[in-house]
Formats: C-alpha cells, sequence, structure tokens
C-alpha cells in the first residue's frame, strides 16, 4: 500500500538504475520516477483519471461513491496545487510508493519487476498486488489501467461487505484483517471521507443486476516480500464461517 510523504526513492532516472531498499531486497528501476510536485493532475484525460473511475466503479457495483474515491485517495493519491487525488501510474514494492509521469514508465518497471522476479508489488489506483491477483489480469497493461483496476477493487469490496455486513468493516478488511491495522486505515478513509464530504457516508447500497458473484481466496494488499512481514490482507479468505467475527 502506498504511504504519503513517500513519493519516490529515485528521481530523474533516465536509464536503467540499481536501487537497495534497505534489508529487503534489490530493484532495478527503469524510467523516472518522479516527486508528486512534478505530477500534473489537470493533464489526464478521463480514461486514465482514478477519481473518475472510482465513481464509475462505485455506481455500477453499488458502493458509496465517497468511500471509493477515499480508498483511491489513500492508497495512490497525491497532494498537487491543492488538490489531493489519486495517481494512476503509481507503485508499491517493499513498502515504498513510486510515481511515474506516463503509463508507459509505469509498465516498464511493472516489467523489470517481474523479470527479476519480483512479484510481491501493488499496482495502480487502487494499488492491487501483482503476487496474489496478476492472474486475474490480461496482462500487466490492463492490471494497470484505471478502469479495470478499480472494478476489480469494487468486486473485492463487495466480497468483503457481503462477508463482513458494513461497509466499515469491509474497508478495514480491504487493507487488513488484523484489527488495530484495519481500525488504523479505516480512520485514513474516514479522514478522506470527511475531505469529500462534510457528512461521510457509509450508507447500504442499492442493488446492482449483474454483480460479480466471484469469490478471491486473497485480498489486494501485502505485508511483504515473502509474506515474512505482517500478511495484511494476505490472509486467505476461510471457507468456513466459525472463525470469522466482525471487526467493528
Amino acid at each position: 500500500m502506498l504511504q504519503r510523504g513517500q513519493y519516490g526513492l529515485i528521481q530523474s532516472v533516465v536509464a536503467c538504475a540499481t536501487a537497495v531498499i534497505p534489508a529487503v531486497f534489490m530493484i532495478v528501476w527503469c524510467g523516472a520516477s518522479v516527486e508528486a510536485a512534478d505530477l500534473d493532475l489537470n493533464a489526464l484525460r478521463q480514461s486514465e483519471s482514478c477519481e473518475f473511475h472510482a465513481i464509475k466503479a462505485a455506481e455500477e457495483a453499488g458502493i458509496p461513491v465517497n468511500l471509493m474515491r477515499a480508498v483511491a485517495e489513500v492508497e495512490a493519491g497525491i497532494r498537487n496545487d491543492s488538490q489531493m487525488s489519486a495517481w494512476p501510474w503509481s507503485i508499491n514494492a517493499a513498502g515504498r510508493g513510486y510515481r511515474f509521469n506516463t503509463k508507459q514508465s509505469a509498465l516498464d518497471q511493472i516489467r523489470v519487476l517481474i523479470d527479476s522476479g519480483r512479484h510481491n508489488f501493488d499496482v495502480g489506483c487502487f494499488q492491487i498486488n501483482y503476487r496474489w491477483h496478476g492472474t486475474a489480469f490480461a496482462s500487466p497493461e490492463t492490471m494497470l489501467d484505471p478502469a479495470t483496476n478499480a472494478r476489480f477493487a469494487a468486486d473485492f469490496l463487495q466480497d468483503l461487505y457481503a462477508e463482513f455486513g458494513s461497509w466499515r468493516a469491509a474497508v478495514g478488511a480491504y487493507h487488513s484483517r488484523t484489527d488495530t491495522l484495519a481500525t488504523a486505515y479505516l480512520a485514513r478513509i474516514e479522514g478522506a471521507m470527511a475531505r469529500l464530504s462534510p457528512e461521510p457516508h457509509f450508507e447500504q447500497p442499492k442493488s446492482q443486476p449483474g454483480q460479480s458473484d466471484k469469490k478471491r481466496g486473497y485480498a489486494l494488499l501485502t505485508g511483504g516480500e515473502g509474506g515474512q512481514t505482517s500478511p495484511g490482507s494476505l490472509v486467505p479468505i476461510s471457507s468456513s464461517n466459525a472463525d470469522r467475527r466482525p471487526l467493528f
């Protein structure tokens, strides 16, 4: 998951270079990871906008719109010219967030990571984890696509809502099934929702036709390479309800 303030370990890299992330692993970066101040949200086309696709996916899936917008903002948000919004060409690897000026630069980096055998990284507007969900997409380019990324996140939130019975619990579990981590994440989501609306609501969604009933065994986010750190939402979803309880 992207952490605010971590907007690029490497700046203005023209050729491929090697970056050492302490105590984790070595990553070869190809392209330019840039600071948030150098990114222009207004330059994005509608088809590239995380905001646009968060709203569209929420409306189609019957999810509270500002909840989806807040998740995108918390996962991949940047502040630029007094705006706060998610940046689509975002990657998180080993707990570090990276922003790229173009889709192609981000896609080049995804391919470098895959080719180097590093599959535990998060992609796009909703920071979907490649290790666990890469096979759900036709290609890395499709996974990075804002529309596809948002629809997948909406499907997953629906699954969690069906499991836990409330949007607060669902969005907490989107991040982690550990109570303390889920509660902290929920606080960030509520903060983002408060910025979007003076009265944030986790309202009951309307029933939508054709909602996906596909069940997934893992949530979107990861704790660390090889599962050595907190598993986050990578804890498998049990087929039995016996060991489940609401988070809140």
